[in-house]
């Protein structure tokens, strides 16, 4: 984990 901007991008991805 890095920090919450990859989070969110994931997070959006895995709500595709």
């Amino acid at each position: 984990m890095h920090g919450r901007s990859e989070t969110r991008r994931i997070n959006w991805i895995i709500c595709l």
